[in-house]
């Protein structure tokens, strides 16, 4: 994957995360209804309901994390890739006038 469209990923995955930590913060509102006088759904399926967003909340913020570590990994190797090519011109210039001076 290209760095862009890696970052382009991570945008998108950061994204999600809010949208599903949102999403968790609404919950409590569904709870509440859960515990009132007249539920509008039982106790049970209001637990599954919160289990399943919780799971989907641990699952994008991993994605957001292992997302994150791709990108700064992306970004050394292509930082090492430039001080390696710096390293060989400055060893062939270094190497070109010592035979230019051995010529002498």
């Amino acid at each position: 994957m290209t760095p862009d469209m890696l970052k382009n990923e991570l945008d998108r995955a950061e994204d999600a995360e809010l949208q599903s930590d949102e999403q968790l913060r609404q919950l409590t509102d569904l709870i509440d209804k859960t515990c009132g006088p007249s539920p509008a759904m039982n106790a049970s399926d209001c637990a599954k309901v919160v289990t399943a967003a919780l799971a989907l909340n641990d699952r994008l913020r991993t994605r957001t994390e292992k997302l994150r570590s791709e990108v700064r990994m992306v970004a050394a190797r292509a930082e090492s890739d430039v001080r390696n090519a710096q390293f060989k011109a400055l060893t062939q210039k270094q190497f070109a006038a010592a035979n230019q001076s051995a010529k002498s």
